[in-house]
């Protein structure tokens, strides 16, 4: 088997496993042999990056979003809790002014 034709088929095993990094490695040893890619050559490079480019969002989206919960829930909680006293202020005051009409 040819060099280019083991790199294409490890690529697409790497494909298939879903190993996009090791997938866009057996890629760039094709690209290094200086030969013209095929069309499904060249899409195996671009799912590969693509793919890999997409799993590096996801990760990072998640990273920031594990940084950014607890100051997110803190931030909600002060929000309500001001809500809450601001509530049973008026709460109170009503209360005031009904006992006031009263007596």
């Amino acid at each position: 088997m040819a060099k280019l034709d083991k790199f294409i088929y490890v690529a697409k095993l790497f494909e298939q496993v879903e190993r996009y990094d090791e997938m866009v490695d057996a890629m760039k040893n094709v690209a290094k042999l200086n030969v013209e890619l095929t069309v499904e050559e060249c899409n195996l490079l671009s799912v590969g990056y693509n793919k890999n480019f997409q799993r590096f969002i996801l990760l990072t989206l998640r990273h920031v979003e594990r940084l950014q919960l607890p100051a997110l829930i803190e931030r909600i909680a002060s929000c309500f809790n001001s809500l809450i006293v601001y509530q049973l202020s008026l709460l109170l005051r009503d209360k005031q002014k009904v006992e006031s009409a009263f007596m």
